[in-house]
């Protein structure tokens, strides 16, 4: 079987093979790709033909000096191996290269002008990924931070793939958007631990308020009983004084004996000294001097400040951590 020189349209490479494949595709040993066999050597019509003294030597080598190489509107010449082709082609069925921006020398192949394109689009994903990390330091953090950090990475991966430019501004992006959100984390932060202190102490003003108020219902019910007991007061001391006050119906929510400051959990039922937290002085009437206290606050309802119930009704408070000396 006869053997000749065959010579890849792709690299140029020239190798031997036999004449039976001929017209047929292989593999070219030297890059790989496949291609059409043919012979290395011209063929006679290809010998014959002149090149055409009215047109330049760039157009003859491309074969247009022969008026049969003209090419019809249907019809177009393949880039890498000049056979003539359909115009629609986006593959050489010749060497087998793909023809259209997207595939030409591959399937992954980009063209100059494509790939420039996205390289800009990468850069300018960089730059917008600096511009919102610099607005983040100087107002709404987060607002301008997270975008910025999206960006940076998608710019940063277009860049692993060699498909964009713009590195060094992604990263500046992403780091100057963490820390535009730091900073507004930080800054939070201290506003809430500058805040909670004034929030805490206004609500226990607030509790301590409401603590003074049970403790004047509380004396209500004491003048209500003394009232209907020959103006005296309940005679046991602590929760069952208290309870007496319930038992009769002068006071019958359990809810009034706690005190908001405090966690006592009260479910109805009666009164002991687990779920009451207001301590009562039994036997007293309303004869005995107005600076007599009948009812206070539990040394530990709240932190360093205490509410006192008077013999009259009225209700005073004290603050500091003696204010039970003022108890008598």
């Amino acid at each position: 079987m006869a053997a000749f020189e065959a010579k890849c349209p792709l690299c140029g490479a020239e190798f031997q093979s036999e004449d039976e494949w001929i017209g047929q595709v292989g593999e070219c040993p030297s890059c790989g790709k496949e291609i059409p066999i043919q012979s290395a050597q011209p063929s006679p019509e290809q010998q014959t033909k002149k090149l055409s003294p009215k047109r330049t030597a760039d157009e003859n080598a491309i074969g247009l000096a022969d008026p049969s190489s003209k090419l019809s509107p249907d019809e177009k010449r393949c880039p890498h191996c000049n056979e003539i082709i359909n115009a629609k082609a986006q593959k050489c069925k010749f060497c087998l290269e793909f023809l259209s921006e997207e595939g030409i020398g591959g399937k992954n192949h980009q063209s100059p002008s494509s790939a420039n394109a996205v390289a800009a689009q990468s850069s300018g994903l960089a730059v917008a990924s600096l511009i919102l990390g610099i607005l983040s330091l100087l107002c709404f953090g987060p607002f301008f931070g997270i975008p910025a950090i999206i960006l940076g990475l998608f710019a940063l991966s277009k860049v692993k793939k060699g498909t964009g430019s713009g590195k060094g501004m992604a990263i500046a992006g992403i780091s100057t958007g963490s820390v535009g959100i730091v900073l507004v984390i930080v800054q939070i932060a201290i506003l809430a631990g500058m805040l909670l202190p004034a929030l805490n102490a206004a609500r226990e003003k607030a509790r301590r308020i409401s603590c003074a108020s049970n403790l004047k219902q509380i004396g209500l019910a004491v003048r209500m009983y003394s009232q209907e007991n020959n103006e005296q007061y309940p005679d046991k001391n602590g929760a069952e004084g208290l309870e007496m006050l319930r038992v009769g119906g002068y006071l019958e929510n359990t809810k009034i004996y706690t005190c908001p400051s405090t966690t006592t959990a009260m479910a109805g039922g009666k009164l002991t000294e687990e779920n009451v937290d207001y301590v009562y002085i039994g036997g007293r009437n309303e004869s005995d001097n107005v600076d007599t206290v009948i009812a206070y606050d539990k040394p530990n309802n709240h932190n360093k400040f205490g509410n006192a119930l008077f013999v009259d009704g009225h209700v005073a408070g004290f603050a500091g951590a003696n204010w039970m000396d003022n108890i008598k």
